[in-house]
């Protein structure tokens, strides 16, 4: 493994352990997570990232492309911040859009209120819903905000702090106090009311005490009761009232442990068994292998295990999400994550790997469309004789069972399923035909990503 690599890869490990509030997460295995709107237990979100998502970097240009969102099967359009970017110690020459300037501000190059609006109003004939990025926990230190309230800002020494060192262009805010708890409420609900949008993804919400997230959520319901809260963090507790989706932080962290760094595939049964054993009853956790955040997953996973990394990601119990050009491939030139620059995704680069991506996207997310099992089946893991290569299991609901195997090693491999019952398996994804019979073996091509009915 390359040198630098390896030590993003050790930075990610390191960031997933030190995130601020980690160790705070609160066990509720035999609680049950809040109730969720049948649209949101069925949701598919695609992120935008606006200013990359097109030459233009603008509303326009997502509004334009929102048919083919949906024809891919997506069902939630999440938008990163669209607010103003902060000028003063900005990071790179287009600066972070998680350093807000003005949170009641449309970022110019972004596009107009009108035409955000146009863009929310045409998701909505479309039966897309939209969310939108919101980082209420630190502002540009040229915001309104700082300026107007400095009172409402964490302070050292009568001296406005970041959140964490690193973050040198954003400043911390204090929510131990109330007049900044009714600023931000009030700031949420206008953009569901003035805008009619369908929720948030809340960014580091983690570093805000959760009674707030409780507390705004009981506010904003009475705007919009069907409400969609997805929380930048992964907290067990986080589930039984204030949102209704987390991050997968770890079982991300157990696809790249096994698929980039050669642990045995048993590995995410474990990490999914873990889960359990942590989040309440009903929790919706959001899955995914490529984010905003990270190394584009073809970048770090390489193109092959990249797709299986998603096929897995996509067919256990969750949420998916892709990002921002996911679906055709699209890579960084760099292994940066590229939120401080203009980077476009590159819609018509090489078009025979992009139709190969496409392809399994779209049929994948088709399949989910049309199974009960993928979107809500109960999950049982299957045994092996290839424990350490193979990962297999079943969803199982409303009269239907898929198998999913996937070879999680760069070498083809022989592996026997232990299947319950006497009847065969047919292969439907990526294409119908492969029959497997009770005790007959499976040849796995490096990779491979499999699903039989």
């Amino acid at each position: 493994m390359p040198k630098k690599t390896l030590l993003l890869l050790l930075g990610i490990t390191l960031l997933a352990a030190w995130l601020p509030g980690a160790d705070k997460a609160e066990p509720c295995p035999g609680r049950t997570a809040r109730p969720s709107a049948a649209w949101v237990q069925d949701a598919v979100i695609y992120e935008v990232f606006t200013r990359s998502f097109s030459d233009a970097g603008t509303f326009r240009e997502v509004e334009r492309d929102l048919p083919r969102l949906k024809e891919l099967g997506v069902t939630v359009v999440w938008l990163m911040p669209i607010h103003r970017i902060g000028v003063l110690n900005r990071k790179g020459h287009f600066g972070s859009p998680y350093s807000v300037q003005d949170y009641y501000s449309i970022d110019p190059q972004n596009g107009s209120a009108e035409e955000f609006r146009s863009m929310v109003k045409k998701a909505h004939e479309l039966g897309l819903k939209v969310i939108i990025d919101m980082v209420a926990n630190h502002t540009a230190w040229d915001s309104v905000m700082l300026e107007r309230h400095p009172e409402f800002f964490t302070s050292q020494e009568g001296k406005v702090v970041p959140p964490v060192p690193d973050w040198t262009d954003v400043a911390d805010l204090n929510y131990d106090n109330p007049q900044l708890r009714a600023y931000m409420i009030e700031m949420l609900k206008y953009w569901i009311r003035e805008f009619d949008l369908d929720g948030y993804r809340c960014d580091v919400a983690n570093m805000i005490p959760l009674d707030f997230w409780e507390q705004a959520r009981l506010e904003m319901e009475k705007l919009k009761p069907e409400l969609f809260m997805l929380a930048e963090g992964d907290w067990p507790q986080s589930h039984l009232r204030a949102f209704d989706s987390t991050y997968s932080w770890r079982f991300y962290e157990s696809l790249i442990d096994v698929l980039v760094r050669g642990q045995h595939a048993e590995h995410l049964q474990k990490a999914l068994e873990a889960e359990a054993g942590l989040f309440p009853k009903g929790s919706l956790l959001m899955r995914f292998n490529d984010n905003h955040d990270k190394i584009r997953a073809v970048n770090l996973f390489g193109d092959d295990a990249a797709l299986a990394a998603a096929g897995i990601a996509l067919t256990v119990p969750g949420l998916p999400m892709l990002y921002n050009g996911q679906e055709i491939g699209d890579p960084v030139p760099s292994n940066d994550p590229a939120l401080f620059e203009k980077y476009d995704i590159l819609w018509n680069n090489h078009p025979p790997r992009m139709k190969r991506f496409q392809t399994f996207y779209t049929n994948l997310l088709k399949l989910r469309r049309q199974s009960p099992a993928l979107r809500s089946g109960q999950l049982a893991f299957l045994e092996t004789d290839r424990p350490e290569a193979v990962f297999a299991f079943r969803r199982v609901a409303a009269g239907q069972s898929l198998t999913v195997v996937a070879n999680t090693t760069n070498r083809p491999v022989s592996v026997k399923l232990k299947l319950p019952g006497t009847a065969g398996l047919q292969s439907i994804f990526p294409a119908a035909g492969e029959a497997l019979k009770p005790g007959a073996g499976l040849e796995l091509a490096p990779y491979e990503f499999l699903i039989f009915e």
